[in-house]
């Protein structure tokens, strides 16, 4: 995708589609956004697989309302972005924020798949 603008868009989309109920409790949906080599550092700092991610998102319970700001999107390569932005969502203790960062790959079947990602906590 040449245009910036329309691929940090769709990447947008993309992010918020991963934070929603409805595809966290979809494998199917979750396979088509997420590479076969996903790895993801979580705000707890534990790793997680393809797999780990597959069988434990959609046991999720409560749907999550999560906020999106800064987001911005950086080329890496034709077919690779990385993908920062902030985070917050409201818990039982209190607002939870985030610093996130996301790497896209654009595939053959011109689908954008994450490879990786991480949340670090903030205050």
């Amino acid at each position: 995708m040449s245009d910036a603008a329309a691929l940090s868009r769709l990447l947008l989309t993309l992010e918020k589609a991963l934070m929603s109920h409805e595809v966290r409790t979809d494998v199917e949906r979750l396979r088509a956004l997420l590479a076969h080599d996903f790895r993801e550092i979580g705000r707890s700092g534990r790793s997680y697989t393809h797999a780990d991610i597959l069988a434990a998102l959609p046991q999720e319970k409560v749907p999550m309302d999560v906020k999106v700001d800064h987001f911005e999107t950086t080329c890496l390569s034709p077919t690779i972005a990385l993908v920062t932005y902030t985070t917050e969502r409201q818990t039982e203790n209190g607002p939870a924020k985030a610093r996130r960062s996301s790497i896209w790959r654009l595939e053959a079947d011109a689908k954008g798949r994450m490879v990786f990602h991480q949340g670090t906590p903030t205050l």
